[in-house]
């Protein structure tokens, strides 16, 4: 229930947002909230630096997906 889903929150302005948008990185919210540091950011508490290295593997795993 999350690879093409709809999110039931916060789609964060980004169109035709999707849980994780099969080939589409920028319509990811997943990503999207890996990346900013403010509310709504992944994980929630105790971080205020985004793991680039993560980022980077969700952003390719994200665009590989058919």
């Amino acid at each position: 229930k999350l690879i093409d889903a709809i999110p039931q929150h916060h789609t964060f302005k980004i169109p035709d947002a999707r849980l994780v948008a099969p080939g589409h990185p920028e319509k990811s919210v997943l990503l999207h909230r890996m990346i900013i540091r403010e509310p709504g950011q992944m994980p929630q508490l105790a971080t205020s630096i985004p793991d680039t290295e993560a980022i980077k593997l969700i952003e390719q795993w994200i665009r590989e997906m058919k």
